[in-house]
């Protein structure tokens, strides 16, 4: 069973990015330091392991009997290695860790969801697992038909730069306004040092995204690349209001939490 994606018939010709060349800073206007923070945000984010153990999975789900591969646990193993897959880029972030415990688990209570659905969408369309017959069938066994459909279409409207994605997935890692969970223990628990601390990062990150994408393209095409994807980051909230009324889907994200903040407690 294929799945027909929406397309739209009026799309931009968008330019392929330009090569990254770490040691020609002539073209633009980033620092040495965005430079550094670009480079780290790329390797961070390197999703080689995450693909692997999907297709592993893939792999070992074609031998078994068609009636074990349709089952939702099919769909719902490849996806915890994209959601779970989040916790590496918080630990690796040296602004994360320069942030209190308890700033800690705020970002992590507050975001993992949204940026592990980004980053998901993401690895999904690497992983071309929406081509995948096993696994859409198993998928709408875990949710629904419609909800395939539109996560399938939004993984393919997702930017072709990569590198684009992974900047906007540090921004919204660190984000405290990109969100469907209501967790205050921020405000409940830290000084305002930590919220200025939070909120210097997230400028840092956001003029890096801005420099990044009129390095890359003109500025029109910077326009319609960032608001393409800031129309995807508000349909991920939509498609989560349903998804978090699945049990399976929440029992997943909630384990990922609590695995999250455990390794977070034995780095101390």
């Amino acid at each position: 069973m294929k799945v027909e994606l929406a397309r739209s018939y009026n799309q931009y010709q968008l330019s392929k990015p330009q090569q990254l060349d770490l040691l020609d800073t002539d073209r633009s206007n980033l620092t040495t330091d965005q430079w550094t923070l670009l480079s780290n945000i790329h390797h961070i984010f390197n999703e080689d392991i995450t693909l692997h153990a999907i297709q592993s999975s893939l792999t070992q789900g074609s031998s078994l009997p068609i009636k074990l591969r349709v089952k939702q646990s099919f769909a719902l193993k490849c996806l915890h290695h994209c959601f779970s897959s989040m916790e590496v880029p918080f630990k690796k972030s040296p602004y994360f860790y320069s942030l209190p415990l308890d700033a800690q688990k705020y970002l992590v209570h507050h975001n993992i969801y949204a940026t592990s659905s980004l980053k998901a969408l993401y690895l999904t369309r690497q992983a071309d697992l929406w081509n995948n017959e096993d696994f859409q069938i198993s998928y709408i066994e875990l949710y629904n038909e419609s909800t395939l459909k539109r996560t399938a279409a939004m993984s393919q409207r997702l930017d072709p730069n990569g590198l684009y994605v992974k900047i906007m997935l540090y921004i919204i890692a660190f984000s405290s306004n990109y969100s469907i969970v209501n967790y205050n223990a921020l405000e409940n628990s830290s000084d305002s040092s930590n919220l200025k601390r939070l909120t210097s990062v997230q400028d840092i990150c956001a003029s890096l995204l801005w420099k990044y994408l009129t390095y890359q393209y003109s500025f029109q095409e910077s326009v319609i690349r960032y608001s393409s994807l800031i129309k995807i980051l508000l349909d991920i909230l939509s498609i989560l209001e349903y998804k978090i009324n699945i049990h399976e889907f929440n029992k997943m994200m909630n384990n990922i939490v609590e695995q999250t903040e455990q390794s977070f407690v034995l780095s101390k």
